[in-house]
């Protein structure tokens, strides 16, 4: 039977009891904790608005932080929306990067439910690498991205003692888990461990992952490239 991380919680040693998390439905709590001027967040295609301080927000983002207190209208908004971006932006990423930026915490917004076709651990990356795509996109970095990768990369290896073949593992990482792949910046933990993951596969053979399935990432394509070599290279 399948077992797959804590879904509320993400750690170098994850919880592997299933259970599905909404953290929109956690996060109100928490963010009643800090006092002080605030701002309602709300991404345009929810109802959902968060009541988040204005100054933790700007410590943590720069974004955040030249919109608040830079030369923008938003400064003295009382509500900022923000626009959906498939992949990047949702109220589920959003709900995770602010709890985050409170607790040092990350929890998803995620469900084992597997009645669309989509194995627990290919939608575990997704929201994964939603949630760092977000973080990234309003210049938020911590400790949450070395978690973030040891988690995975547990998650990639749980299906296999990686003595079978490698495209049971290889499955769950898709064409658009490449492209996110890539848009992370190139030093990103997640993106070279799964550049490293990649590497570990072409060098234990067999591995079913074609040409055209790599090519449509072509800037992940090359990093594996880059590092295969390097490891041929030391042999």
């Amino acid at each position: 039977m399948d077992q797959s991380p804590s879904q509320n919680s993400v750690s170098s040693q994850p919880d592997l009891t299933p259970q599905d998390f909404n953290c929109s439905d956690a996060l109100d709590a928490v963010l009643s904790v800090h006092h002080g001027p605030q701002v309602a967040i709300r991404v345009a295609s929810s109802d959902r608005v968060f009541h988040v301080s204005r100054g933790l927000l700007a410590e943590h983002s720069p974004y955040f932080a030249r919109m608040f207190f830079g030369p923008f209208q938003e400064g003295q908004a009382q509500e900022v929306v923000l626009q959906d971006v498939e992949g990047v932006v949702s109220e589920a990423s959003v709900a995770t990067l602010l709890m985050w930026i409170y607790t040092k915490d990350v929890k998803l917004t995620w469900t084992l439910d597997e009645s669309d076709g989509i194995a627990w651990q290919e939608r575990y990356i997704s929201v994964n690498l939603e949630f760092l795509r977000c973080a990234d996109m309003y210049g938020v970095r911590g400790a949450f991205e070395t978690t973030v990768a040891e988690s995975l990369m547990m998650v990639l290896r749980e299906g296999s003692d990686l003595n079978s073949p490698h495209s049971d593992i290889a499955i769950y990482v898709t064409e658009e888990h490449m492209a996110s792949l890539e848009l992370l910046p190139a030093d990103h933990p997640v993106r070279r461990e799964m550049v490293g993951l990649f590497v570990s596969f072409y060098l234990k053979p067999p591995f079913d992952r074609t040409y055209h399935d790599l090519r449509s990432a072509p800037r992940f394509s090359a990093d594996v490239l880059v590092e295969l070599l390097d490891n041929l290279g030391s042999l």
